[in-house]
Formats: structure tokens, sequence, C-alpha cells
């Protein structure tokens, strides 16, 4: 509803440009919430969440191998410090997996593919050149058609809660979110802004003891803080990948 409005008050404009990076980001950011999602039908959201975190290797790699941008040393060190901050933080050292068990492997697998898929929208985001908003509505319509294409029985109980917390996801980390991605992302590279996004399960973990009051290990304040000071030590210096 928010996307409609806003195409209505923008006046959408359309060429070639805009609609590939709006279709093609739509695809990628689709497929990486719908492998993430399946992924955890058969994995334990501890391992989905430090698979996902793979986003950062991928992008890292394609910025490197195939596209041969130059990575900074400091940049380098600051993702072996991320990594090493989300296996403690995610696994508690812990990345053993019994080989019958097919089904690990298999959720382990498709949450991979996930983060395979949002490091190529992440890096396909940092390549726009167009107006972000235009993108932005044709990426959410392209979504939306995929959602509805592949949308199953769905039975939602529709309770105050629900309502109350489909509102604010679709508020907070869906239209302001990709507003801030959209405009913001092409401002900078996408190593740079992945290492930003390293930081998510940091404040997912500073909120969670705020707003819940969650108790933690002490390895999950360990981990976090690995992840910060990685993030922050990979930012220092001015980047020219």
């Amino acid at each position: 509803m928010l996307f409609l409005i806003l195409a209505y008050k923008k006046s959408l404009k359309l060429n070639i440009k805009i609609l590939f990076y709006g279709i093609v980001t739509g695809i990628l950011g689709y497929l990486a919430y719908y492998f993430q999602t399946e992924g955890l039908r058969y994995t334990t959201p501890t391992r989905s969440a430090f698979f996902t975190q793979m986003f950062i290797v991928f992008v890292f790699a394609i910025e490197f191998f195939v596209l041969k941008r130059i990575i900074l040393k400091h940049q380098w060190f600051g993702l072996v410090i991320i990594l090493f901050g989300a296996y403690i933080l995610f696994l508690r050292f812990d990345l053993s997996f019994n080989i019958f068990y097919q089904n690990t492997l298999r959720g382990d697998f498709l949450t991979i593919v996930s983060a395979l898929c949002y490091a190529l929208y992440l890096i396909l985001i940092s390549q726009i050149k167009e107006d972000f908003l235009n993108v932005l509505l044709v990426h959410f319509f392209s979504i939306s058609l995929l959602a509805l294409f592949f949308l199953d029985n769905l039975n939602l109980d529709l309770d105050q809660k629900t309502i109350f917390n489909i509102a604010m996801l679709s508020f907070l980390a869906t239209f302001l979110a990709n507003i801030f991605l959209f405009n913001f992302q092409p401002k900078i590279s996408s190593v740079k802004g992945c290492i930003i996004y390293a930081m998510e399960p940091v404040f997912a973990f500073i909120f969670s003891i705020i707003i819940t009051r969650d108790t933690h290990t002490f390895n999950e304040y360990l981990g976090s803080l690995l992840i910060f000071l990685g993030s922050i030590y990979s930012s220092l210096k001015k980047s020219n990948s």
C-alpha cells in the first residue's frame, strides 16, 4: 500500500535500465528470502544465521575475482574478524553435523544459496545510477508478482498482535529499509556495504537486551564485539574498492 501511494505521488518513469535493475533485483531479493525461509525448514536458526552471513564472503569473492576490483588489506582482515565473530555468536564453536542427517545438510545448502542471491542483489544495487525510487517501485512490483505466483494456501490468524507485527515489519523492515538501501548503497562500494550490513546481528543482539530483556552468554557478547570491531576497523580507512 505504501509503495502504491509512492508510485501515485512519484509519477513512475520507466526506461530499459530501470526495468532491468528493478526486475532483476526483485527476482534476486525474492530468491534470497525464499531459499532462506525454505532452508529454515531443515536446519537450525543458529546455523541459518551463520550461513546467511556468508553473503559477505560472496561479495568479497565476486568483487575481487569476477569484477577484478581492488580490496584493501585492512578490509580482508576486517572480514576475517567479522566471520570469526559470527562463528562464535551463532554457533558457539560447533559447526559439526552428522552426515546422515541429510535434512540439516539440505537446509545449510539452501541457506548458502540464499546468501549468494543476496550478495548478487547487493552488488547489483551498488551499480544503480538511475532514479532509485523508480527502480524500487519496479523492484517491489516484481517481488509482489513472484510472491502471488508461488503463494501456497495461506491461513493467517489475524489477531491484533499479528496485525501490529505485520505493520511494523512492512514499514520499518521493508518500506524504510529498502528506501535507505536503494538510495545510499549506490553511493558506496558493495564491499563497504556488506561490512556495514554485517552489523545486523549485533543490532539484533543489542535490541534483544533493551526491548525483550533477553539474557546472553559470554560467547554471544564476544561474538557481537568481534563483529563490531571488525566492521569498524574495515571502515576506518578510505577504500578505493
